[in-house]
């Protein structure tokens, strides 16, 4: 009798422990599907990154080479853009955006474009041609 109740007990535990055990293992699948979309969206958030980053120092250097052909007789015409009234006094020739973008050398940048991790929106124009 006591051979059959030691019996009983070890089965007992021993389905206790495997209960334990499958729990154990789906909490650790679930770590793991966790940690790989974590993995995939920070990934992702890389990639926008460094899109936006190309993108913003795009609009950067075509903004220095817009502000640069603003020197220029009728260079703003050829581009698309109108002299700011404001600036003709003063003997310079500005360039008024188009609708929808930023004025031109004004260090911001869209808003979906958000911060540049380089110190702020005007970050890029360190290296910003002037004349």
């Amino acid at each position: 009798s006591a051979a059959s109740a030691s019996l009983l007990f070890l089965q007992w535990q021993n389905a206790h422990l495997n209960t334990e055990l499958r729990s154990s293992q789906q909490a650790l699948a679930q770590a793991r599907a966790d940690l790989q979309v974590q993995v995939m969206r920070c990934q992702e958030a890389e990639r926008k990154q460094l899109l936006l980053m190309e993108r913003a120092e795009h609009l950067e250097l075509d903004l220095s080479f817009r502000a640069a052909m603003g020197g220029t007789p009728n260079a703003g015409a050829m581009l698309g853009f109108t002299a700011s009234p404001g600036f003709a006094s003063h003997n310079h020739t500005a360039c008024t955006a188009p609708p929808g973008m930023p004025a031109f050398g004004s260090g911001t940048l869209p808003p979906e474009l958000g911060h540049s991790p380089c110190g702020g929106a005007a970050g890029f124009g360190a290296g910003r041609l002037t004349m």
